[in-house]
């Protein structure tokens, strides 16, 4: 069995996949057998990323921490915060580990060609799999799917070899975001909810968001009709490109019967998902480190932030 280790940023499916190239494996069954066999000190049951656990040396909540869109599913969690224990249930864990929210696998380019220079392969990114995220966080270059219909094999091989069945997700006049637009905040923003370690409760999140979009914007807050007053989705329009909040929020033209959108403005009122708590933040703020301090300072959120 030869084993490696995860990479800083690598998605545990792509890293299953990488295993399986190594191995020479012609299918995943097959192999998590072998990989079974070899760590024959597991019970029959072990979860798979337990097993992937053994062969990079981490343990099973390092991976889920650092490796899957687990942290970005929980930065605004509707419940309790994070809770280690519960995803570590091994009928819990391959589930929540392997779970991708995209509608398939999403390269860059450059960091192909960056990891073949320094790996001598490439691999699968982590929070190139986030939401909104439709052009590189490193080189804003613009993103490339490999549509569901290739899902079975995509992350068994590495992304250049996906290449050629992928296209481009954003339009093809689309320009590229700039750091004083807040698409490229939000790009940030979603990235470094990778990191985040103990989230809030969603309903203790907007009440201070709605807060700082009303000091800040002077934005309306409550669903009551015909207010005259900007909601958060009025802005968000202003601000992004209407192609870009058409993929991230497919219902950006049905308001309801008040104007509002629910899948944004919910987020200073009701609830919060990820993706429109990173866009409030990437909307209320004028750059990346004064939303971060938001989030350290008022939201109480423990960002595990990479020494500069």
């Amino acid at each position: 069995m030869i084993t490696a280790a995860i990479k800083e940023n690598e998605i545990v499916n792509g890293y299953l996949g990488r295993l399986m190239t190594l191995n020479l494996a012609h299918n995943k069954a097959d192999f998590l057998a072998d990989l079974q066999k070899h760590y024959i000190d597991e019970s029959p049951d072990a979860s798979v990323i337990s097993l992937l656990a053994h062969t990079s040396n981490k343990s099973v909540l390092e991976i889920l921490k650092s490796n899957t869109i687990v942290p970005y599913r929980r930065a605004a969690t509707q419940s309790k915060a994070f809770d280690a224990q519960e995803f570590l249930k091994p009928n819990v864990s391959d589930a929540s580990c392997f779970r991708t929210i995209r509608p398939g696998m999403v390269l860059c380019e450059d960091c192909i060609r960056s990891d073949i220079e320094e790996f001598n392969f490439p691999y699968w990114k982590t929070f190139h799999q986030l939401p909104g995220v439709d052009w590189c966080p490193t080189h804003n270059t613009p993103l490339r799917i490999a549509k569901k219909k290739y899902h079975d094999i995509a992350y068994e091989t590495g992304p250049n070899a996906i290449m050629n069945k992928s296209v481009l997700i954003c339009e093809y006049d689309e320009s590229l975001p700039t750091p004083n637009e807040a698409t490229y905040r939000y790009i940030q923003l979603v990235s470094l909810f990778l990191k985040i370690r103990t989230p809030v409760r969603a309903r203790d999140i907007v009440s201070k968001l709605g807060a700082k979009a009303r000091e800040k914007h002077n934005i309306h807050t409550n669903r009551v009709y015909h207010s005259k007053r900007t909601t958060l989705a009025d802005l968000a329009k202003s601000s992004c490109t209407y192609s870009w909040l058409k993929r991230l929020f497919p219902r950006i033209d049905y308001p309801d019967q008040y104007g509002w959108i629910g899948a944004i403005d919910n987020s200073t009122r009701v609830i919060a998902t990820a993706e429109s708590f990173a866009l409030a933040l990437a909307l209320l703020f004028d750059s990346t480190n004064e939303a971060v301090d938001f989030m350290i300072n008022d939201l109480k959120i423990n960002v595990e932030l990479t020494p500069s």
